[in-house]
């Protein structure tokens, strides 16, 4: 497994060799990146949404409340891996 020395947008896009877009600092352009590098972070970890990826983190979630109905959102999850519909790069 490989270890980020630095955790920056850029760096974990570079990463998982996401394209940065030539403007990247712009909000629409940085909402559309965060997604993608969202979207596969999700999509190659066992996470099922942004809780456990938290808890991965040794990060405490904003709601602890919501865990629950995330595990159980988690265990009717197809096993195969799969991106999310309608997940990645698009315009709003």
């Amino acid at each position: 497994m490989t270890v980020l020395t630095h955790h920056g947008l850029n760096d974990v896009a570079r990463h998982l060799d996401i394209p940065i877009p030539a403007d990247r600092h712009r909000a629409m352009a940085d909402v559309e990146l965060t997604l993608t590098v969202l979207t596969r972070l999700l999509g190659l970890g066992p996470w099922c949404g942004l809780h456990g990826l938290e808890r991965d983190a040794r990060l405490e979630p904003k709601d602890p409340t919501t865990d629950t109905t995330e595990q159980e959102a988690c265990s009717n999850r197809p096993t195969t891996r799969q991106p999310p519909r309608g997940c990645g790069a698009r315009r709003f």
